[in-house]
């Protein structure tokens, strides 16, 4: 009777110890072995959460060690953070499900069948650096199959996480912040608006004015107490008033006022652009100090200045005289002449052509020749009745010097030019005995005498003339074989 009631103690024990066993053979386990995305090694090779943007990233990947099912293959993870006074974790609800699923493992090559626990957990601003203990709770049900029965099961892991763009708690307590000073209010701002030179080129030696608006552009606060000084570039631009200072009272908001800047240039200035120099001084309502410097360009030149000798031209010529007309011109000013030329208009004077001088530079001279052939008053001119009132007497004329500035500007200057047309000479045999009967022939030899003494004239003016153009050449290329 003691034996079976010894065998049935024994089968009792046997039965309560079953659900024990089967307890203790399901489990969850870390996967040490393999690297999930988001990692950088395995758990074997000293994982750890990644910590950075404020925030840590735990991954914690499970497989399932057991013979029963997981109820509906699905875990819940409650990550325990530590005391709250410490912990450098912000606490909320972190609580999840974390399905069982097939995972991929080292960049795609292989898969993993288990639970792939992921947990973002930000950070509190003020963190200590150090390395703190997170508890990754996880509960289960398994179900033995045919049977209907379920065992609830819980199984923490620990991950470590470490904190190192924290606070050094090492550190001494750093200094207050200064207390940021006050941000000064807009500076009112004055600028050059808008001028005007009068006259628009200035010439050397001359008084100009320079009329300016002086605007305040502020929208809020006025200025006061201006003080503007004026000057040129260079000393030989000079004030031209008691005083280079302006005071003004105030420029209010949006508002300007006309400067009017009296000016003059000494006469040895040189021709080319120049500025003036504003310096303002002035104030807002605070009494808070500014200064703005501003230029304004100016064109300056130098005055044109070509004199002239008298014309040498012989008070009474002959008609059928070829004479040179000279003359001396001069740059008695301080800027270069360009393309100066002298041409002559004058009846009954034919000139050999124009003569071109080219540029001058200021206080050189220049002669000017020009060869001419006198004829009569009334050449070019279909109109005349043939007397000889109008073939001969004074003729009056005008030489003409044409020449420009460094801007291809034109200028001219005349000179009169005057002498009297006498009747050609020829030698005449007062010996010989006039006979009346012969008097027509008489006057047909005198005009063809007229008429040879003009041929040869102009064969004479063209010798002279091509000898010219000769020596010219010589002059310009420098052959004696010319």
């Amino acid at each position: 009777m003691k034996r079976v009631i010894t065998l049935c103690l024994i089968l009792i024990v046997l039965m309560m110890s079953t659900p024990l066993v089967f307890a203790a053979g399901d489990r969850l386990a870390i996967d040490n072995k393999n690297v999930y995305k988001g990692m950088d090694k395995p758990y074997s090779k000293g994982y750890r959460p990644s910590v950075k943007n404020g925030k840590a990233t735990i991954i914690l990947p499970l497989i399932y060690e057991g013979e029963y099912d997981i109820t509906k293959n699905r875990i819940r993870v409650t990550p325990d953070l530590g005391d709250p006074i410490n912990s450098p974790f912000s606490y909320s609800n972190y609580q999840m499900g974390v399905p069982f699923k097939e995972n991929d493992v080292n960049d795609g090559k292989s898969t993993v069948s288990g639970f792939l626990i992921k947990l973002e957990i930000p950070l509190v601003k003020d963190r200590i650096n150090g390395t703190y203990p997170v508890v990754i709770n996880t509960a289960y049900s398994i179900v033995k199959d045919g049977e209907g029965e379920n065992l609830e099961l819980e199984q923490p892991f620990t991950v470590y996480v470490n904190i190192s763009d924290g606070v050094d708690p090492n550190a001494p307590e750093p200094e207050p912040e200064p207390e940021p000073e006050p941000e000064p209010r807009p500076q009112p701002k004055l600028i050059i608006d808008e001028y005007e030179i009068k006259p628009n080129i200035v010439m050397a030696g001359e008084a100009f004015e320079v009329v300016a608006k002086l605007k305040n552009t502020e929208k809020i606060w006025s200025a006061q107490n201006i003080k503007v000084r004026y000057k040129g570039e260079t000393e030989n631009i000079l004030s031209d008033s008691k005083s280079n200072t302006i005071f003004i009272d105030e420029i209010k908001k949006q508002e300007a006022f006309e400067l009017t800047l009296k000016l003059r240039t000494r006469l040895d200035i040189e021709p080319k652009p120049q500025k003036i120099l504003i310096d303002i001084e002035y104030e807002d309502s605070d009494r808070n100090s500014y200064t703005l410097s501003e230029e304004i360009p100016i064109e300056i030149r130098q005055p044109l200045r070509l004199e002239m000798d008298e014309v040498n031209i012989p008070s009474t010529v002959n008609a059928g005289d070829s004479l040179p007309i000279t003359t001396n011109v001069f740059n008695m000013g301080r800027s270069t002449l360009y393309n100066v030329r002298c041409a002559i208009d004058m009846p009954g004077v034919i000139p050999d052509g124009s003569a071109y001088i080219g540029n001058m530079e200021p206080g050189t001279s220049s002669g000017i020749e020009i060869y001419a052939f006198f004829g009569t008053l009334d050449m070019g001119n279909n109109n005349s009745s043939g007397g000889e009132a109008e073939k001969y007497g004074r003729s009056e004329g005008i030489m003409t010097i044409t020449y420009e500035d460094e801007n291809a500007k034109e200028y001219t200057k005349e000179l009169e030019l005057a002498t009297s047309i006498e009747k050609p000479v020829f030698q005449i045999d007062v010996n010989r005995q006039e006979e009346p009967e012969d008097e027509p022939e008489r006057a047909t030899q005198w005009w063809v005498s007229i008429a040879l003494a003009l041929g040869v004239a102009m064969i004479l003016f063209g010798a002279i003339s091509y000898r010219r153009k000769i020596n010219k050449l010589r002059m310009e290329y420098g052959n004696e074989d010319l």
